[in-house]
Order: C-alpha cells, then sequence, then structure tokens
C-alpha cells in the first residue's frame, strides 16, 4: 500500500480536480481511496465518486490523502501526482521520488 498527501493549491472549487482524480485512477488494478477529515472515498470511475468527493468540501490549502493498494498503486500515485501538479489544483506534501522498482515512504500532512 501507498500513501500520499496533498495540499489543493486551487484557489477556485474542487470539481475539477475531483474529475482528474477519479479519471486517472479508472486507468489502474488498484484499490484507490480518497481520505479526508475522518471520511474515505473509494475512487471506482463513476459518476457517483466525483459526486462523493465534491460532497467532502475539500477547500484551497487544505490537505487529502490518497491511498492505492493493489498491482498498479505504484503507477497510480505516480500519475495522480503528476496529473494535479501539472494542471496546478493540487501538490504533493513531499514530492514523489518513487518509481516503479522503489519503495515509498510517507511524511505526515503539515496541515
Amino acid at each position: 500500500m501507498i500513501k500520499r498527501q496533498f495540499r489543493v493549491i486551487a484557489v477556485s472549487g474542487f470539481a475539477r480536480t475531483a474529475s482528474l482524480i477519479v479519471s486517472c485512477t479508472s486507468k489502474f488494478n488498484s484499490n484507490i481511496v480518497l481520505q479526508y477529515n475522518g471520511k474515505s472515498i473509494s475512487l471506482e470511475r463513476s459518476t457517483k465518486a466525483i459526486l462523493d468527493l465534491m460532497s467532502l468540501g475539500i477547500m484551497p490549502g487544505t490537505c487529502f490523502t490518497i491511498l492505492a493498494d493493489g498491482s498498479h498503486e505504484r503507477q497510480a500515485i505516480l500519475i495522480i501526482e503528476r496529473t494535479l501538479g501539472k494542471n496546478h489544483l493540487a501538490k504533493a506534501i513531499s514530492p514523489s521520488k518513487l518509481t516503479i522498482n522503489q519503495h515509498h515512504t510517507q511524511k505526515r500532512c503539515c496541515c
């Protein structure tokens, strides 16, 4: 299992971020979950997952965690991190030094 914490850097709502996260996770054969404020949302590709993410009320400047477990966990985390960063939506708290053959350690969110 790999765990990565992100800080929302987008100044507007979370809809585009939610949509991109769900879109990224649909490409992988892994169980991927977003945790925020004590709640967990499974990120299977569906409208329900996007709506569930939106209902969390994630705001700019706050942190959320994505956990990936399965055969594509490393690739999933890397793609999510790159996609959110490239679109200036969220930034990994401790940027990934993860490659397909490396193990991962996670620092706690500073929020």
